[in-house]
């Protein structure tokens, strides 16, 4: 009986001694959101410090809304691990403060309302314009001026629906704020008159047709020499048909037309250069050319300063009449098919 008893107080010794370390283990299992205006744990650490978002980001939070330029400035961050929402201060480059605040402001805020910085663009404000930057991120042009000192434009992101407009003020990004998707997707139907996405950054730029063809467009119609020319590139891809204005020697405008113009254009009217011959156009005549682009000679004067030929190509049953003058092509214009089915 002694030894029984000895043993059940004994037990209830060690229990009582255990109790109060085991209720605090659970209370801290059960702890809850941390009080709004407290710092979490874990980030009282940086209070004081350089401001850097990596520290942020290595422990699980990411930038939701607010402004990263400033001698004073606030953001939102969240954690969608522990489900924790903080506001960030920063004081010349230093955390002042990071408190919690309610977890729905975090995530009603990425919703992305418009007028409001994307999370992943707010690092670009203030830095050097590059449409790499948004590139990498998923954006693509889809309409706006690239030049000048001051310009807008649209950049849409087509894995996460995101639209916006990005200012640029000498050169750097002023602002990059969410839009309405819509005002990308209806922009992207490239009314006339608008530069087709992927074409805005040839705007200024030395007119090279190698871009464009780069680009999935191949020449229909159009002068390729003089100060001032305009031609029509189509792409069959996405069906994009586009009015390219060069002036002294650089695209001037890329501007999109309606498919039926270039479509229309393809059948090559009489008189006009077609489609590949253009870019021969001024260059050292070698018939090796013609040949390489599917033409065989019918008839005409291979000698002399001035000399007319005609050539047709087979595969798309075109008849083209070759003047060279002092050894260079000096027009290639169509001619009726029947001229060259008579020889």
């Amino acid at each position: 009986m002694i030894t029984r008893l000895t043993s059940t107080l004994l037990t209830l010794v060690i229990a009582a001694h255990f109790a109060p370390a085991e209720a605090q283990n659970k209370q801290g299992d059960q702890q809850g959101p941390y009080r709004i205006g407290e710092t979490p744990q874990g980030l009282a650490s940086l209070i004081g410090t350089k401001a850097d978002e990596t520290d942020l980001k290595r422990l699980g939070y990411d930038w939701v809304r607010g402004s990263d330029q400033g001698p004073g400035r606030h953001a939102l961050w969240y954690n969608p691990k522990n489900g924790h929402c903080v506001r960030v201060r920063v004081e010349n480059d230093r955390y002042q403060s990071i408190t919690a605040t309610e977890q729905r402001e975090c995530t009603n805020a990425q919703s992305n309302p418009g007028g409001q910085t994307p999370p992943g663009l707010a690092s670009l404000i203030g830095t050097r314009a590059d449409e790499t930057d948004l590139k990498r991120l998923g954006y693509n042009w889809v309409e706006g001026s690239p030049k000048g000192p001051g310009r807008d434009a649209l950049w849409y992101n087509a894995n996460n629906r995101q639209c916006v407009k990005v200012r640029v003020e000498g050169d750097r990004y002023q602002s990059i704020t969410t839009t309405e998707s819509r005002d990308c997707t209806n922009a992207q139907s490239n009314h006339g008159g608008q530069t087709p996405a992927g074409l805005a950054s040839l705007i200024g730029t030395r007119a090279d047709e190698n871009d464009l063809k780069r680009l999935g467009y191949n020449w229909v119609e159009g002068s390729p020499k003089g100060p001032g020319r305009d031609a029509l590139w189509y792409n069959a891809t996405n069906r994009q048909c586009v009015k390219v204005r060069v002036e002294g020697d650089r695209y001037q405008s890329i501007t999109a037309t309606e498919q039926r113009d270039c479509t229309n254009a393809q059948t090559y009217r009489v008189g006009e250069t077609p489609e590949g011959l253009a870019s021969l156009i001024g260059t050292k005549a070698n018939e090796g050319d013609l040949k390489r682009l599917g033409y065989d000679w019918v008839q005409g004067s291979d000698n002399g300063p001035g000399r007319h030929a005609l050539w047709y190509n087979a595969n798309n049953r075109h008849c083209v009449r070759v003047r060279i003058e002092g050894d260079r092509y000096q027009s290639i214009t169509e001619a009726n098919g029947n001229e060259c089915m008579k020889r």
